[in-house]
């Protein structure tokens, strides 16, 4: 069986998958800045795995700041209000549990990298 990009980024370091019953958990985990992905990925819906690409890449660049949750797809519709979600695929970026940005659908690399810059500083390790 292929495993899809969203489905990967949930078990590399830094990665989670994230549900309902333990979102708060997570939130409270260290490091406080998180990036939590809506994929929204479907049989008609696929651009989910692109951002899991992008946050992928990110965890590399920001080992120790960052923690990227991945919402499972049964649970996006409950949790979604609460995060401010309008369109899938979005990402959400929190510190300590607070919403600083959405990003809602695929958007280019660049965009990425400059999102994570500006909260987290330039990476240490250069990008691939």
């Amino acid at each position: 069986m292929t495993t899809t990009p969203v489905d990967a980024l949930k078990s590399v370091p830094g990665g989670f998958a994230v549900t309902k019953a333990n979102v708060d958990a997570w939130l409270c985990e260290d490091p406080s800045f998180k990036a939590l992905l809506f994929a929204g990925v479907n049989t008609d819906r696929i651009e989910g795995h692109d951002v899991a690409v992008a946050l992928r890449e990110m965890l590399r660049l920001y080992p120790q700041s960052l923690s990227v949750g991945v919402v499972e797809t049964t649970d996006e519709m409950r949790i979604k209000d609460r995060f401010g979600v309008i369109v899938l695929p979005t990402l959400v970026i929190l510190n300590r549990g607070e919403v600083l940005e959405r990003m809602p659908r695929v958007r280019n690399w660049s965009d990425y990298a400059e999102l994570f810059t500006r909260y987290l500083g330039k990476p240490r390790i250069m990008a691939a």
